[in-house]
């Protein structure tokens, strides 16, 4: 127990220290010395980090029925074991990409794969183990080969989910990550920009557009965290209240 709760900080905390050290020893190159290419690189790396948040989006909103101590089996979960850990991977490589220096890029990549490749088995080893979930888990894993990669041939399951979808659960879970993605990237332009760059700015346009963003985060984030605050919280199952549940990972819970 000790030794996954201790994964489950790595995996929470690590990102912080790998990027501050990106920006330590790494300075962001312009992509083939041209603005207009590094213009275009921020941009796919956008693409990527917000294509990783609609992953996350729609594993929470196909997964809002099922009680909070069952397996999670719907939509993405029906392509890969771990949508939310995907997701957040290809979050973090866009990141990586708006940063704009091909080792970091490498070496931040090579690092969250290894790390999430220790935290999964870890997860995956405790959800068998369990006496409430290891049957039901131990069953879904031998249908569901792939932990990262998508299963194509469930992709129609995966497009038919036995219930509603609940866009106001998916929202309240990831508007989070979708600022965070919005402030990584004004901050990290803001860095080369004014730190590596020395003030030699993309245009006046895109300027405009950051100011834009951050004015609808400051509005948007204190509106939705009350709104998060007065929804009301799911109940366990009667069943798993009487017994006290064990840790369940956070893709299963």
């Amino acid at each position: 127990m000790g030794n996954a709760r201790l994964l489950r900080r790595l995996r929470r905390f690590a990102p912080y220290p790998l990027i501050g050290a990106a920006l330590w020893w790494l300075q962001p190159v312009e992509a083939l010395g041209s603005d207009r290419a590094d213009l275009v690189l921020d941009l796919l790396g956008l693409l990527l980090a917000f294509a990783g948040e609609a992953l996350r989006f729609w594993t929470w909103g196909a997964n809002a029925v099922p009680g909070m101590f069952r397996i999670r089996t719907e939509g993405p979960y029906k392509l890969l074991r771990h949508p939310l850990y995907a997701g957040n991977f290809l979050i973090v490589c866009g990141m990586f990409l708006v940063f704009g220096n091909p080792w970091a890029t490498l070496a931040g990549a090579t690092a969250f794969a290894a790390l999430y490749a220790v935290v999964v088995r870890r997860e995956e080893h405790q959800l068998v183990a369990s006496s409430d979930l290891g049957p039901d888990y131990a069953d879904y894993m031998r249908v569901h080969h792939n932990r990262f990669l998508p299963q194509m041939s469930h992709w129609r399951a995966a497009l038919s989910p036995a219930h509603g979808f609940d866009w106001r659960l998916a929202a309240e879970k990831e508007y989070e990550a979708v600022l965070g993605i919005l402030l990584g990237w004004v901050a990290l332009d803001f860095f080369e920009e004014q730190f590596v760059w020395r003030g030699a700015s993309h245009g006046a346009t895109l300027i405009a557009i950051q100011v834009a963003l951050l004015a609808v985060v400051a509005v948007a984030a204190p509106l939705l965290w009350r709104m998060k605050r007065r929804r009301p919280k799911p109940m366990p199952p009667l069943a798993a209240a009487a017994v006290t549940p064990p840790p369940i990972p956070d893709e299963s819970r």
